[in-house]
């Protein structure tokens, strides 16, 4: 899918090919009684791969399209008041994981809510389904500023098709 002009192309094959490079399949079976794994290793050479038909290379990014557009109809009906920063993204909290700048619950949910207002969205991608089966979206925005411990300017905010805040912390 050319992206400026929203037009997909067509790819046709109609061709043999043989790679010459051996094919390895690894099958690894799970532990059994006595704690030893199997592992058997096939090698195949000259496989043949034979490829006729038409691919339509529009499809998956129409596929991308259309996640991106659902997550951003999640994102414009977010209210940004209602965003909050767990305890465990707290810079005051111990521990390894991705923590806001602010000496307080307040202030990182502060520096929070003005990325996501003043900040800009990066990407929008699937991020699978909740645990109630509703569909969500990971939103990557560029804070333009550093927001994190560690320096981050960008914020990874996982939000549900219902309309709720799963998670945000600084990434990267």
């Amino acid at each position: 899918m050319d992206l400026l002009t929203s037009k997909h192309s067509q790819l046709s094959m109609q061709n043999n090919f043989t790679f010459n490079k051996p094919l390895v399949k690894t099958d690894i079976a799970a532990p059994g009684k006595s704690g030893d794994i199997d592992v058997k290793v096939e090698t195949k050479k000259n496989v043949d791969v034979e490829t006729k038909g038409t691919v339509d290379v529009g499809k998956g990014a129409s596929v991308a399209d259309d996640i991106f557009k659902q997550g951003k109809k999640v994102v414009d009906k977010f209210n940004i008041d209602d965003a909050y920063v767990k305890p465990k993204h707290l810079s005051t909290t111990k521990g390894n994981g991705a923590k806001f700048l602010g000496d307080s619950k307040g202030a990182a949910e502060q520096i929070l809510k003005d990325s996501m207002k003043n900040g800009t969205v990066q990407s929008i991608t699937d991020n699978g389904l909740t645990k109630m089966g509703k569909q969500s979206y990971s939103v990557i925005i560029d804070a333009g500023k550093p927001i994190g411990t560690k320096g981050e300017n960008l914020i990874k905010v996982v939000l549900s098709e219902d309309g709720g805040m799963l998670s945000a912390y600084p990434i990267k």
